[in-house]
């Protein structure tokens, strides 16, 4: 990691420089690339390394299910309305404090996915850290899409 990226933790000791604690803030920029945060937070908060595969090419989820140590799922979302773009059968819309994932074609992701989520939002080129999101509930529109709600429960991780 460059001395740049370095200055996007706040960093703190406990009297030994070997013991350095790194903490996510609420729209700090971490990078452009998605494999290279996750690999960073692996090292930093002992997320699941194994799960790596799911960040840094197009065509992979960009999603690590219950990843970190308290059985959270980093997300790294790339299109939403941040960014005015839409993939597949599915779409991300910030709200305030909400995510509301709309599916046009419900699978089984839908029902059995129910994790509290670490999320990452694209904006522009860069990675925001937009905190701690916890599942609320699912919503059955007329339109025949379903939407997954999440609420920010937390601006920094680790709470």
């Amino acid at each position: 990691m460059n001395n740049k990226n370095k200055s996007d933790f706040r960093e703190t000791t406990t009297g030994n420089s070997a013991n350095i604690r790194q903490t996510l803030i609420y729209m700090r920029e971490y990078g452009t690339n998605s494999l290279t945060i996750y690999n960073d937070c692996c090292r930093w908060f002992d997320w699941d390394i194994n799960q790596s595969y799911n960040f840094g090419r197009q065509g992979v989820p960009l999603y690590a299910k219950s990843a970190s140590v308290e059985g959270y799922s980093p997300w790294f979302i790339s299109h939403s309305n941040l960014t005015s773009t839409k993939v597949g059968n599915w779409s991300n819309e910030f709200v305030d404090d909400y995510i509301y994932e709309a599916w046009d074609i419900a699978d089984e992701r839908m029902w059995n996915d129910k994790t509290t989520r670490i999320v990452f939002a694209k904006i522009g080129t860069k990675y925001l850290f937009y905190g701690i999101y916890d599942f609320e509930e699912i919503q059955h529109k007329e339109n025949g899409k379903y939407i997954r709600v999440y609420k920010r429960s937390h601006k920094i991780y680790p709470v």
